[in-house]
């Protein structure tokens, strides 16, 4: 247990600290992840050389001597070009008529990742049947330059699955409390949040047509739809409601805990928890194993990250999480 703790607590730090370091040295990173519980180990690399500070900073904690942090050069793309080139894979395959896929760029093996369904009986595309395609569209990208306009075949990585059904499954979301529509529970509230229409709550952006707030013991209330997300930035629709909207969320459906804390982010490798209200269960055994995933199926959604050992169940995505567990009654969230 102690080993854990010490794993996630060098996760949140170095996490922290490689935030900091993109705002500092925007376009000047390549590649950024963590290693899995109980390592405690993460990974920086930059475009051209590691600037002096940085190596002079994490010596001076110690980092570095105690291979805690592997500080590399020499990477030939940024963060932001790494996410860029997975959209426009994406697209290539909605392009060559794919509508069942997952793509995302892996930090570790420096590859764009795809992950095709498709029916028994058809045909498996190599991965130079989806190159060409890929290549067209990067090249006439002008927001890319030099290696990151380029893609060959080393690039991308490509796992065809056969069978039915979508890639992903769209459950709905049951976090927090139960969101209506119409009188008919189908989601559930995600976290409070100031908005630009005031203070409000957050789910699924796949939930659509919500307009009532179930509190337990009282009569259910009405919300408004704000905004919604359902795309490009991930899957985050956003209501205003009739009632104070606090820094608190169910941890089971009879435990009321504060928020305390904020995390925006996620990284390759790290930690999370994951509460379902339909589940009714916290798990903590969930490991990021994908950050900046794109998925078609019935539609289109990008930014969002994936996890390993997936035991929730029908009802519970949306659901809210953590970066550790739960000490005493106040979790990080």
């Amino acid at each position: 247990m102690e080993s854990v703790e010490d794993a996630i607590a060098f996760q949140q730090a170095f996490a922290k600290y490689a935030d900091e370091l993109i705002i500092r040295f925007p376009d000047q990173i390549s590649v950024v992840w963590v290693e899995p519980v109980p390592n405690t180990r993460g990974h920086i690399q930059f475009t051209g050389e590691v600037p002096s500070e940085v190596s002079s900073e994490l010596k001076g904690q110690g980092l570095l001597d105690a291979n805690n942090v592997v500080l590399a050069g020499g990477g030939m793309i940024s963060m932001a070009d790494h996410a860029r080139r997975t959209e426009l894979v994406a697209e290539a395959l909605v392009g060559q008529g794919y509508r069942n896929f997952v793509t995302f760029f892996d930090p570790i093996d420096r590859v764009i990742r795809i992950e095709l369904r498709l029916p028994e009986g058809t045909t498996q595309p190599s991965k130079l049947d989806i190159l060409g395609a890929v290549q067209d569209r990067v090249r006439a990208d002008r927001e890319l330059q030099g290696r990151a306009a380029t893609v060959d075949a080393s690039d991308l990585e490509l796992t065809v699955i056969t069978g039915s059904g979508p890639i992903i499954t769209n459950n709905h979301s049951r976090s927090g409390n139960w969101l209506r529509d119409d009188g008919v529970r189908e989601c559930t509230s995600g976290w409070s949040v100031s908005g630009p229409n005031g203070d409000g709550i957050i789910t699924a952006g796949h939930c659509g047509g919500l307009n009532q707030f179930e509190q337990p013991g009282v009569t259910p209330y009405s919300m408004i739809f704000r905004d919604q997300e359902w795309g490009d930035l991930g899957d985050v629709e956003y209501h205003t409601t009739s009632h104070t909207e606090l820094a608190e969320f169910y941890a089971t459906s009879s435990t009321i805990r504060d928020v305390n804390s904020i995390k925006t982010g996620t990284m390759l490798g790290g930690s999370v928890c994951f509460y379902g209200r339909s589940s009714n269960s916290q798990d903590c055994d969930h490991t990021v194993e994908a950050v900046g995933v794109c998925v078609q199926f019935e539609l289109w959604v990008c930014n969002l990250a994936r996890t390993d050992n997936a035991t929730t169940i029908g009802g519970d995505s949306g659901g809210g999480g953590g970066t550790e567990r739960a000490r005493g009654s106040v979790p990080r969230t």
